[in-house]
């Protein structure tokens, strides 16, 4: 109210000659609403800091923590992409922990490709952990569907109930446990009031192709239109597992495309080998590269900030499969790995396979 704004501004001005900016009043009354528990005020207050001044990221980030505890994705999920948008992007305490928050939710609503952009920048600026480089190199062979992440996707359908991202990610989780007339009829739903959404037909696209159901496969890949290099890589693989049979040189072209995005896809590098001259030198590759895959999944979760050993072997394992980036990444931690890291939420959102 502008009673206490008035009441803030002339706090400052005892204490300072310059007239206080109206950013630096409202982030004052912001914290103190906080402090008593008025997060409606808090927000107001909060509101009103425009992105472009010192304290603007700072004031987007508290306002998305606000409504993370309230469980609103969709409203926290703009205030930490404006966070990051304007916030230096070295800045640990604010930029790097809006990072944070934005891979959280990524993962959770299964944006793998948006959240591979967030953790690039987090490993480009210094404030990635040994969690998030397996995030960025394992994607697909992490858990995602785990039950804590089924029950956040709950609660935050619970406040935004019609939201598309939520509810493909929902889809999705329904196909991974086999709940697949619940999926159909959510994408269903979707596929009519969201045509344009690739997401959603990629998610329709998996849920028949766990039903084997070819002909609808065919029909949503037409309305889908032709292949887009920045399509989500869901869609991109399913275009290719329709083609394995008819068009092989076809969908390895895709499959390739899938794995130059995501390595160590262990779903497209085998749908790759199904294309291929089983004697060629490229099959040979993928067997042995299916095998390294399947022993880092294990070995994932041993893989801790720390143990030295562990990350060594991981270090050979990713070279010996060919991911050479990942071994280079994990490398990294050798030296400095000492003391265990407490493991984040987005990993315990996840679990290690």
């Amino acid at each position: 109210d502008s009673a206490e704004f008035e009441a803030v501004a002339q706090e400052f001005r005892a204490i300072s000659a310059e007239a206080p900016g109206k950013e630096a009043v409202l982030a004052t009354m912001a914290e103190r609403a906080l402090a008593k528990g008025e997060s409606d005020k808090a927000l107001a207050c909060l509101s009103g800091i425009i992105c472009e001044v010192p304290q603007g990221p700072a004031a987007r980030l508290q306002a998305a923590e606000i409504l993370l505890e309230r469980n609103d994705a969709v409203g926290a999920e703009g205030n930490l992409v404006a966070c990051t948008t304007y916030g230096a992007a070295d800045d640990i305490e604010v930029t790097g922990r809006a990072c944070n928050w934005l891979v959280f939710l990524y993962s959770v609503e299964l944006r793998f490709e948006e959240r591979k952009e967030i953790l690039k920048q987090m490993h480009q600026f210094g404030y990635a952990s040994l969690s998030d480089s397996k995030l960025l190199h394992f994607p697909h062979l992490l858990i995602w569907n785990s039950t804590t992440a089924r029950e956040r996707l709950n609660d935050f359908l619970e406040k935004n109930p019609s939201d598309a991202s939520l509810l493909i990610a929902k889809a999705r989780f329904q196909t991974k446990v086999g709940e697949l007339d619940e999926a159909l009829s959510l994408l269903t739903q979707l596929r009519k009031s969201n045509s344009g959404n690739l997401n959603v037909h990629a998610a329709l696209l998996e849920c028949y192709f766990e039903q084997d159901m070819r002909d609808e496969m065919q029909a949503v890949l037409t309305e889908a239109g032709a292949f887009d290099p920045t399509e989500p890589w869901l869609l991109t693989r399913m275009r290719a597992e329709l083609l394995v049979k008819d068009a092989p040189d076809q969908a390895a072209i895709l499959f390739r495309h899938v794995l130059a995005n995501d390595p160590a896809n262990p779903e497209a590098n085998m749908g790759l080998l199904r294309t291929l001259p089983p004697e060629s030198d490229e099959a040979a590759q993928c067997k042995s590269k299916a095998i390294v895959l399947s022993e880092i999944r294990v070995k994932l979760a041993a893989v801790q900030e720390g143990r030295t050993q562990e990350i060594q072997e991981l270090v050979d394992m990713c070279r010996k499969a060919g991911l050479n980036e990942a071994a280079n990444a994990f490398a990294t931690y050798l030296p400095l790995a000492t003391g265990n890291q407490q493991v984040s939420q987005t990993e315990a959102v996840h679990g290690d396979s």
